[in-house]
């Protein structure tokens, strides 16, 4: 069962809540744990998942990693980029989105690395189809430099 209209309607008016000003920490984690039951319905019920819903799963995934990032909840931010990346392995390269796996790489590394330090090579083989280990490798060591 790929992604309704009516979901996707759904996940991005929740989004589109959050950012607004006002919202206090819980009632933001409130909302976006609407949108976590909405994807992990379809993840459960999906495998193995047809290049739709890994589309826009990938997408849904980066969006509440960098909503959890923002909130500085690093565990979690880290837990979706992580999974996000997942998607990438499984979906592959296409041209498009070297710039766009490259951006989500690094702040999965940031979020990853902001409490403990990380090799991140799960990571690292996430991206292996987008990425070449040493570019990857190369983007970690940046990515730390920048945050010091």
């Amino acid at each position: 069962m790929a992604f309704s209209e009516k979901d996707i309607i759904s996940i991005n008016e929740i989004f589109e809540a959050v950012k607004q000003p006002g919202l206090g920490h819980d009632e933001k984690m409130g909302e976006l744990s609407k949108v976590r039951r909405i994807l992990n319905r379809h993840l459960e019920l999906e495998a193995p998942y047809d290049s739709d819903t890994m589309h826009i799963s990938y997408e849904v995934l980066t969006m509440l990693a960098e909503n959890y990032y923002g909130m500085e909840e690093f565990a979690l931010s880290d837990e979706y980029y992580t999974l996000a990346l997942y998607f990438v392995s499984l979906i592959g390269e296409t041209s498009e989105s070297r710039v766009g796996v490259e951006e989500v790489f690094k702040q999965a590394v940031r979020a990853r690395t902001h409490e403990q330090k990380d090799d991140c090579e799960d990571l690292i083989k996430y991206v292996a189809s987008t990425i070449e280990q040493k570019a990857a490798k190369k983007l970690i060591k940046e990515t730390r430099k920048e945050k010091k």
